[in-house]
């Protein structure tokens, strides 16, 4: 069911743990499935020095925090809110996919959109990276 890219990320995930000093973190529940997630990071000149966390749920709710990870270490805060429209609109039901896409790996989280009951999983790690950006 799940793309080997994903699988990868579950099996084998980026940003695992809250980073050391973490300056900021939250915690989201996903009260229809009880999924949650406790995001937290380190911030130095307005960008993102570490990113983890902690979590309970699917593999595409693991997976998805893996790629928000790996992908936003070093990025400006900043930048956030447009990360978070990227990977929603990466999720919604629609023709062709967004580009120019960072990495592969994001084109695997657009599988969920044969499987809209499962948007949240991919969503919910977004949510509290937006959350963290807007002081939690």
């Amino acid at each position: 069911m799940y793309p080997e890219i994903l699988l990868h990320h579950y099996r084998e995930p980026r940003g695992l743990g809250i980073p050391a000093g973490a300056d900021r973190t939250v915690e989201v529940l996903n009260r229809s499935c009880g999924d949650t997630i406790t995001l937290g990071w380190v911030v130095r000149d307005g960008r993102i020095e570490a990113i983890g966390y902690e979590l309970k749920g699917c593999v595409m709710h693991r997976a998805s925090a893996s790629i928000l990870c790996a992908t936003l270490t070093g990025a400006e805060v900043a930048a956030v809110p447009d990360w978070v429209a990227r990977v929603r609109a990466l999720t919604e039901a629609g023709e062709g996919l967004p580009e120019p896409l960072p990495t592969a790996d994001w084109a695997a989280l657009a599988d969920i959109r044969a499987y809209p009951t499962r948007r949240k999983c991919v969503l919910l790690a977004w949510e509290a990276l937006e959350q963290l950006a807007a002081g939690g």
